[in-house]
């Protein structure tokens, strides 16, 4: 009969996974991320910051494809193609300003009802 399992590295990880948390909460090591108790409030916070990423990479994109745009010189391909990147680029910028919104009003719902 075997009482471990034959991978012991998976056993480790697991019980890492649960005794570290419990032996930081004992130390009273404080949370260096200010406003973040929580782990909706933490996911929340990385999400904000992934979209404002995006965000600058979609306005990235619009700035590449308006240079693309001025430098085609009547290239019909070249710009077909300007075009197409600033499509995509202004269609990326809507949806990371829809996706900051929605992710603001679940942070509201999740928060909890304001006192006044």
């Amino acid at each position: 009969m075997q009482i471990l399992p034959k991978n012991k590295h998976l056993l480790l990880a697991t019980a890492s996974m649960w005794v570290l948390p419990l032996m930081v909460a004992a130390a009273g090591i404080e949370n260096p991320i200010k406003g973040t108790e929580t782990i909706q409030a933490v996911l929340i916070n990385f999400i904000q910051w992934l979209l404002r990423l995006v965000g600058l990479l979609a306005l990235g994109a619009l700035v590449w494809g308006g240079i693309r745009f001025t430098v085609s010189f009547g290239n019909e391909a070249a710009v077909k193609s300007a075009k197409q990147i600033i499509t995509w680029a202004v269609v990326g910028l809507i949806t990371v300003i829809l996706s900051y919104a929605i992710v603001n009003i679940v942070k509201r719902f999740l928060s909890g009802p304001v006192a006044g």
